[in-house]
C-alpha cells in the first residue's frame, strides 16, 4: 500500500492506495525476474515485495515442500529457481504439469534466500 493526501472537503485525509505494479511486470519470465533482483536488490525488493507477480517460466517440478504445501519449482538459469507455493484446491490442476513445461502462474512475492525467489498464494 502507498499512502498519499487525500481531501475530503476541508479536512485533508491520509489515504491507503494500492501500490502501482511495476511497469516492467508485463511479460515477465522466471529468468527476466531472477536478472532483475541481480541487477538491483534493493530496488527489486521495494518493488516486488509483497505483491501479486505473474510470470512465465519452465517447471522444474512439482512436489510438496517440508510443510506438505503444493510447490512448483521453477528454472530460472544455472542454479537460480523461483519456487510458488499454492493453496491445497490447485492439487488437481497441477498433477497434469509436468517438468519441462511452460507455464504462466500469479504469486506475492514473500523473499529471497540464497539461488531461490520464493512466491506464496499462488495461482494457475
Amino acid at each position: 500500500m502507498t499512502r498519499r493526501i487525500c481531501r475530503a472537503g476541508l479536512l485533508l485525509i491520509l489515504c491507503l492506495m494500492p501500490a502501482a505494479v511495476p511497469a516492467q511486470q508485463a511479460g515477465l519470465t522466471a529468468v527476466g525476474l531472477w536478472d532483475e533482483m541481480a541487477r538491483d536488490q534493493p530496488a527489486f525488493e521495494a518493488a516486488y515485495k509483497g505483491k501479486k507477480v505473474s510470470f512465465l517460466g519452465e517447471v522444474a517440478s512439482v512436489q510438496r515442500n517440508f510443510a506438505k504445501q503444493l510447490v512448483v519449482k521453477f528454472k530460472a538459469g544455472g542454479v537460480r529457481t523461483i519456487e510458488c507455493e499454492f493453496p491445497e484446491i490447485y492439487a488437481r490442476p497441477l498433477s497434469k504439469i509436468k517438468p519441462g513445461q511452460r507455464v504462466k502462474v500469479s504469486g506475492h512475492y514473500r523473499s529471497r534466500v540464497v539461488m531461490t525467489l520464493y512466491f506464496e498464494r499462488c495461482e494457475v
